[in-house]
């Protein structure tokens, strides 16, 4: 299977997603694959192996889980 573009912007059925703060991560399955869509809307296609695919979004979360933190703890700093 190849990458479409459908696969990217097309419709997709999330399977997980994760929330911290304002950042947000989703694992949705198109038609050809895998993709991801990160806490800016942007959308990557992550392939056909559920397992790659399952893994990079476990490093997003990661990812999305210490921004959120580092936020938290600017915001203290800061005062706000």
């Amino acid at each position: 299977m190849t990458k479409t573009a459908s696969d990217r912007y097309g419709p997709a059925e999330t399977l997980l997603s994760r929330v911290y703060g304002r950042e947000r991560v989703e694992l949705a399955v198109t038609r050809n694959g895998y993709r991801r869509v990160d806490w800016h809307g942007r959308r990557s296609w992550l392939g056909v192996d559920p397992e790659t695919a399952r893994e990079t979004y476990q490093r997003y979360c990661l990812h999305a889980f210490v921004v959120h933190l580092f936020r938290q703890v600017w915001q203290r700093v800061a005062g706000g």
